[in-house]
C-alpha cells in the first residue's frame, strides 16, 4: 500500500467541511453564469479548462478522511477534478432555461463544473459551479475570464496558503488578534427578529434566494456613500445594521461580515479564500447615519485589519455579504451569481458588477422565514434606502412601514356590530325571558334571574328616594357576594355610576377613593362600614329600610355617554387615579365579547377582585348572556379545595384569573372536575408555554385564551386563542385587536413601528375612558392626537411595549416607565417609594419588580435616615396600612447608600440580588424529620431555590399568595394536608410542619353538600335529547320545584 501524501485544510475548508456533515441539506457551492460577449468555439474552452486543471492544484484536490484524524487533509491527484459539458437551449423556454440553469451539475468528488450553454444563435451562456470547499465566487470569476481568454496569471498554490494560515493561527494562539476575536465574538447578546422569525425546526438547510427590487439606484446610493464618507460597500452594511437594529430593538448588532480574504498576493488565486468575520457594531437610533457613520463603521475596518488571524468559525446568525465580480466586460457579463451560503439564518448578499450594476437579496433559512416575512423586510429595507438617501434624519424617524405592511393591519382590522343597548337592557331581556333561570350563586344560596331583577329594582329606587340622582357616584364596599352584584346594578338603574371598594384596602386609601369620586352615598354592611372614614353617609344593605313607596318617580333609561362605574388604578403622584367608563363602552366591550366567544356562558366562576376591572369582563358577559355567576367568598378565591368544588358542583364553563394561578389549578384539579369547561381566559401576567402544555393535556376540548387590555379601553384590547403551535415558542402572543378596537404601535420618535419592530401600543375607539378623573394633565400626556396617525383620532399612550408579527399577532414585551405588574394589578412604583420615603426612618427608597418565569415579586431597597434601620416587618406593616396588599414588597433590604451611574442617575442594575443577601445573612437550618423534609422540597421546587431551610420565611425568599397556592396543590400530590392560609399563618417550613397532616393524596377534588337543589343550575342545553329551549326547559323545571 502507497504512503498517501496530503496537507492540512485551510480553517475556510475545515467549516466547510463540517457545514456539510452537520446539515441536513446539501452544502452547494458557489455559482456564477456569464453571458459571453465574444464566444470561442466549445473546444477552445475546454481546452483552456483542462491546461487551468494542470497548473492549478486546486482543481486536482480531493479532501481525504484520515482514521484517528479530526479533520480531512486535502490531497492533490494526477487527474483533474473537472467536468466539461456543452449544451443548447435554445429550444427551452425560460422556466425551463430556470429550471436546468438551477439544477447542480456538480458531480461528486468534483471540483469544478463548466457549461458552455448556447441559448440563442448568437449567445452563449458560461456556467461555473466550483465545491464549497475548494472554490469561492471570486474564483469562479478568476477562471470564467481566463476560459474567455484572460491572460493566465502566476498563482500562490491553494495548499500553500493553507499552510501559512495555519501556521499564523498557531504562533498567534494567546496573541493579540486572538484576543480581539474572543472580544468580537462574545460581547453581545444573540440577535433575534421575533416578529419575523419562526422558531424553526433546529436544523439548518440551504438558504433560499429573494431578489431585492424597488431600490434606489447605484447613482444615489454612491452620492449618500460619499456623504457619509463611506464606501458603497460600508454604506449598505452599515443600512444593514440600522434596519436589524430597528427591529430587534438593540442597539448594539453582532453579524457576519463575509470577507474575500485576498490579501496582497492572492488577489489572482484560486482556492476557497472568503470567511465571514463576526463584527460588533453600535447603532445610534438617536442621529443622522453622516454623524455616526465613521463610528459605526470602525469595529468593521478593525476586523478587516485582523482577518488574516481569524479561524473561519461561525458564530453569528445573521450576515452581510459583498462581491465584486472580476470579469472584464470585454469577455462577458455576469447574469446571475451566488457565493457558498453557511447555514445562517439571514443575510443581505450584495454583488456588484464592473459596469455599476448592483444586485442585492436576501438569503434565508425557510424554516426560519417564510414568503410573507421576507416580502414585509424587503420593504422595510427598501423604505429605510429610501429614507436615507432623501434625507440626514434621525435613524429612528425613518419610516419601515409600507404599503404592503399597511395592507396587510387594514386586512386584520375587524368592525364591530353592536345594539344601542345597554347591560341593563340587555340583563333584563334575558331576565324577562326566563325568570326561573338561576343567576347567580354565592354563599347565601342561589338568586334566580326575576328574583335578581326585582332586588335591583327595588335598591335601585332605594337610592333615588336617598337622593341619589343621575351621574352621581356610589360606593359600593362589600365582598364578593350578591349584595355586591345587586348594587352595582342598582347604581346602573338609578343612573348613577359606582365605585367598588375592596374591603382589604386600607381605610385611608377607601377613604381617598371615596372623597375623590365625589361619592354621593356608600352602600355596604354592618361588618364592613368600619372600614373607612368619610363624611359620605352610608346605607347599610344587611339592615332593615324602608321599601320605596309605590308612587316612587320612575327610573329614567340610561345615557349612553353616562359614567357607568370607576376603577381605580395605581398613580404615579402617590395617589390612585379614577378611571370612568360610560354605559356605552362598557355595552359595547361586553356585547363584542359575547360576539367574540362562540359558546354561551353557561356558569362562570368569578376570581376577580369586585375592584379590579377584570371582574367586569365575567359579571357583565354573564348575566346579558342569562348564565350563572358563581361568587366564591372573598378569600376563597385562593383555596383550591373550594375552588375545585365550586368547579365541580356547578358545572363551571368559563372563567378569567391569572396564567399563574390557572396552571395551579390545573395541577391541583383532575380531569372529570374540570369536564365542563369550555373557555379559560388568562390576563393580568405573562402566561407561559407551560401553562399551554398543562392546559392542552388536562383540558384539550377547552379554548384557552390569552387576554390583555388596560382599564383604559374597557378591560379588553387584543385576544389570543391559543393553538397547539404556541406551546412551541418562546412568547405566548396577546393576539390581535378585538373587534372594533384600533390599535397602532408607535417606537419612540412617534413613527409607525413596521412588522417586528418594537414599539408602543396605543388604543383608540369607542370604549376609550374619557380620561382620569380631575386629573387634567395626567390626562393630557396619556390621551393623544397624532395628525399623522389613525387620521388624528384620540388616541391612549397604554406605556405597553409589544411587536406585531407578520400575521398580525402581537407580543407583550413589557413596560417603558415605571409602571409594572404585581398578580394582574398595575402598580406604580412611584407610589411605593413615596409611601415607604414617608416613615421616619426612611431616607430614600427604589422598589423594582423581580420577575421569575412570568411571575413578580416587589422588592424595595432603602436608606435609613438617623442611623437606625428598621425591621423589614415594621416597614411591611407600615405599608400595609397605607397601600393595598399586592402593592406591599415581598423583600426590604437596608442600603448605605443607593447605587447610581457615573452621571448621577440610579442604577437599578447595580441593585443586589435580595436573595443573595437572605443566603448570606440566615442561618441555615436543614430539616429535621420526614415532613419537614417533603415541605422543604416542595418548596424548593416551587421557588426555584437548591436549599431553603426550615426557618427561612417563605414570602421573604420570594412566596407569593400564587406560589403558596403550588405549595398546597405539591403538598395534596404527596398526601399533606396544607391550606393557603395556614402558610400565611406559618411563614416557615418549621411552623408549616407542625399544623400539616398525612392522609391519601385526593385523586379528585372533593365535592360539597349542595345547599339547594342542584337541578337549579341546569339549563336545556344539559339535556339535548330533551329537545327543549330555555324557555319551555324553565317551565318544566319551576313545574318539578313546585312538587317537592
Amino acid at each position: 500500500m502507497s504512503a498517501l501524501t496530503g496537507f492540512r485544510i485551510s480553517p475556510q475548508q475545515a467549516r466547510a467541511w463540517r457545514d456539510a456533515r452537520h446539515n441536513a441539506a446539501d452544502s452547494a457551492g458557489s455559482c456564477l453564469v456569464v453571458e459571453v460577449a465574444q464566444a470561442p468555439s466549445a473546444a477552445k474552452i475546454d481546452a483552456r479548462l483542462q491546461a487551468l486543471a494542470e497548473r492549478e492544484e486546486i482543481l486536482r484536490t480531493v479532501l481525504h478522511a484520515v482514521p484517528g484524524m479530526a479533520l480531512p487533509i486535502q490531497v492533490i491527484e494526477e487527474q483533474p477534478r473537472v467536468t466539461f459539458a456543452a449544451e443548447d437551449w435554445r429550444d427551452a423556454d425560460a422556466a425551463q432555461r430556470a429550471a436546468r440553469q438551477n439544477k447542480s451539475t456538480l458531480q461528486a468528488g468534483s471540483v469544478l463544473s463548466v457549461r458552455y450553454i448556447r441559448i440563442g444563435d448568437e449567445r452563449w451562456w458560461l456556467c461555473l459551479e466550483g465545491a464549497a470547499s475548494a472554490l469561492d465566487l471570486s474564483s469562479l470569476a478568476l477562471i470564467a475570464s481566463e476560459l474567455l481568454g484572460a491572460t493566465q496569471a502566476e498563482r500562490l498554490q491553494y495548499v500553500d496558503y493553507a499552510e501559512w494560515k495555519n501556521g499564523l493561527l498557531e504562533d498567534e494562539a494567546d496573541g493579540q488578534a486572538v484576543r480581539f476575536w474572543q472580544q468580537m465574538r462574545t460581547e453581545s447578546a444573540p440577535l433575534e427578529l421575533h416578529g419575523l422569525q419562526m422558531a424553526g425546526n433546529g436544523q439548518a438547510c440551504q438558504p433560499t434566494l429573494h431578489a431585492l427590487a424597488g431600490l434606489p439606484g447605484h447613482a444615489e446610493l454612491q452620492a449618500l456613500a460619499s456623504r457619509a464618507a463611506l464606501s458603497l460597500d460600508e454604506l449598505l452594511f452599515a443600512a444593514w445594521c440600522v434596519l436589524l437594529a430597528r427591529l430587534s430593538g438593540q442597539q448594539r448588532i453582532q453579524l457576519g461580515w463575509q470577507d474575500v480574504g485576498r490579501g496582497e498576493g492572492l488577489e489572482q488565486a484560486l482556492g476557497l479564500f472568503e470567511q465571514f468575520l463576526p463584527v460588533q457594531v453600535e447603532v445610534d437610533l438617536q442621529a443622522p447615519l453622516t454623524s455616526q457613520a465613521a463610528t459605526l463603521l470602525a469595529p468593521l475596518r478593525q476586523a478587516r485589519g485582523w482577518r488574516d488571524h481569524y479561524d473561519s468559525e461561525q458564530p453569528c446568525a445573521l450576515y452581510f455579504a459583498w462581491c465584486e465580480l472580476d470579469v472584464p466586460g470585454k469577455l462577458g457579463t455576469p447574469v446571475m451569481a451566488t457565493g457558498f451560503q453557511p447555514p445562517f439564518a439571514l443575510g443581505l448578499e450584495c454583488h456588484a458588477g464592473s459596469d455599476t450594476t448592483l444586485e442585492l437579496r436576501l438569503a434565508y433559512d425557510r424554516t426560519r422565514f417564510d414568503a410573507a416575512a421576507i416580502a414585509c423586510l424587503e420593504e422595510q429595507w427598501t423604505r429605510l434606502l429610501q429614507g436615507l438617501c432623501a434625507q440626514d434624519a434621525i435613524l429612528g424617524t425613518l419610516p419601515l412601514l409600507g404599503p404592503r405592511q399597511e395592507q396587510g393591519l387594514q386586512a386584520s382590522a375587524k368592525s364591530a356590530e353592536v345594539r344601542d343597548a345597554s347591560v341593563l337592557t340587555l340583563l333584563e331581556e334575558r331576565a324577562l325571558a326566563n325568570p326561573e333561570a338561576p343567576a347567580l350563586v354565592d354563599a347565601g344560596g342561589l338568586t334566580r334571574y326575576g328574583e335578581l331583577l326585582a332586588q335591583v329594582d327595588t335598591l335601585a329606587r332605594r337610592l333615588r328616594a336617598a337622593g341619589v340622582q343621575p351621574g352621581d357616584v356610589v360606593g359600593i364596599l362589600m365582598r364578593r357576594e350578591r349584595q355586591a352584584i345587586v348594587a352595582m346594578l342598582a347604581a346602573l338603574k338609578a343612573g348613577a355610576a359606582y365605585v367598588p371598594l375592596d374591603p382589604a384596602y386600607p381605610g385611608e386609601r377607601l377613604s381617598y377613593m371615596l372623597d375623590n369620586s365625589s361619592a354621593r352615598l356608600l352602600l355596604t354592611t354592618q361588618a364592613l362600614q368600619g372600614n373607612v372614614s368619610s363624611a359620605v353617609p352610608s346605607l347599610l344593605l344587611d339592615a332593615a329600610g324602608e321599601a320605596p313607596s309605590a308612587d316612587a318617580e320612575p327610573l329614567q333609561a340610561v345615557n349612553g355617554e353616562q359614567t357607568a362605574y370607576l376603577i381605580y388604578t395605581s398613580g404615579s403622584s402617590g395617589q390612585p387615579k379614577g378611571v370612568p367608563i360610560s354605559h356605552a363602552a362598557l355595552s359595547r366591550s361586553t356585547q363584542v365579547r359575547m360576539a367574540f366567544y362562540p359558546e354561551p356562558v353557561r356558569a362562570y366562576l368569578l376570581l376577580s377582585s369586585l375592584s379590579f376591572d377584570s371582574s367586569v369582563a365575567g359579571i357583565y358577559w354573564t348575566l346579558c348572556q342569562g348564565g350563572l355567576l358563581v361568587l366564591p367568598a372573598s378569600g376563597e378565591e385562593l383555596d383550591l379545595e373550594v375552588l375545585a368544588a365550586l368547579i365541580e358542583r356547578h358545572r363551571v364553563s368559563h372563567s378569567l384569573s391569572l396564567p399563574s394561578l390557572y396552571e395551579t389549578l390545573l395541577d391541583y384539579c383532575d380531569a372529570t372536575t374540570l369536564a365542563h369547561l369550555r373557555t379559560w381566559i388568562v390576563a393580568g401576567e405573562p402566561c407561559t408555554p407551560r401553562v399551554l402544555d398543562k392546559h392542552r393535556n388536562k383540558v384539550g376540548h377547552a379554548r384557552l385564551v390569552n387576554e390583555y387590555g388596560p382599564t383604559e379601553a374597557t378591560v379588553w384590547a387584543t385576544a389570543e386563542v391559543l393553538s397547539d403551535a404556541a406551546s412551541g415558542t418562546a412568547t405566548i402572543s396577546i393576539g390581535r385587536p378585538i373587534p372594533g378596537m384600533g390599535l397602532w404601535l408607535l417606537n419612540e420618535y412617534g413613527q409607525p413601528a413596521a412588522i417586528g419592530e418594537p414599539g408602543e401600543i396605543h388604543l383608540g375607539g369607542p370604549t376609550l375612558t374619557s380620561g382620569y378623573l380631575g386629573l387634567p394633565e395626567q390626562t393630557a400626556s396619556a390621551f393623544v392626537h397624532y395628525p399623522h396617525i389613525a387620521a388624528g383620532q384620540r388616541l391612549y399612550r397604554t406605556g405597553d411595549l409589544a411587536r406585531r408579527h407578520v400575521d398580525g399577532r402581537l407580543d407583550f414585551l413589557g413596560r417603558r416607565d415605571q409602571q409594572i405588574k404585581i398578580r394582574g394589578h398595575r402598580v406604580e412604583r412611584g407610589e411605593i417609594e413615596r409611601v415607604l420615603q414617608s416613615h421616619s426612618e426612611v431616607r430614600e427608597a427604589v422598589v423594582i419588580a423581580q420577575v421569575h418565569e412570568g411571575s413578580a415579586r416587589l422588592i424595595a431597597y432603602f436608606t435609613d435616615r438617623h442611623g437606625y434601620v428598621p425591621e423589614a416587618q415594621a416597614l411591611s406593616s407600615f405599608i400595609n396600612d397605607r397601600l393595598p396588599s399586592y402593592m406591599v414588597p415581598a423583600a426590604f433590604v437596608h442600603l448605605s447608600a443607593l447605587p447610581h451611574t457615573p452621571n448621577g442617575k440610579l442604577d437599578l442594575n447595580a441593585l443586589p440580588n435580595p436573595d443573595d443577601l437572605v443566603a448570606a445573612s440566615a442561618a441555615y437550618v436543614a430539616p429535621r424529620d420526614e415532613m419537614e423534609a417533603a415541605l422543604a422540597d416542595i418548596c424548593q421546587q416551587v421557588l426555584k431555590r437548591e436549599r431553603i431551610g426550615v426557618q427561612d420565611n417563605f414570602f421573604q425568599i420570594g412566596g407569593d399568595s400564587i406560589l403558596s397556592l403550588q405549595i398546597v396543590s405539591r403538598a395534596n400530590q404527596q398526601g399533606i394536608r396544607l391550606s393557603a392560609k395556614q402558610i400565611f399563618e406559618s411563614e416557615t417550613i418549621e411552623r408549616m410542619a407542625q399544623v400539616a397532616t398525612r392522609g391519601a393524596p385526593e385523586s379528585e377534588a372533593p365535592v360539597a353538600t349542595a345547599a339547594e337543589d342542584t337541578r337549579a343550575t341546569r339549563t336545556a342545553a344539559d339535556f339535548p335529547l330533551a329537545d327543549l329551549d330555555d324557555a319551555a326547559f324553565g317551565d318544566l323545571l319551576a313545574e318539578l320545584n313546585s312538587t317537592d
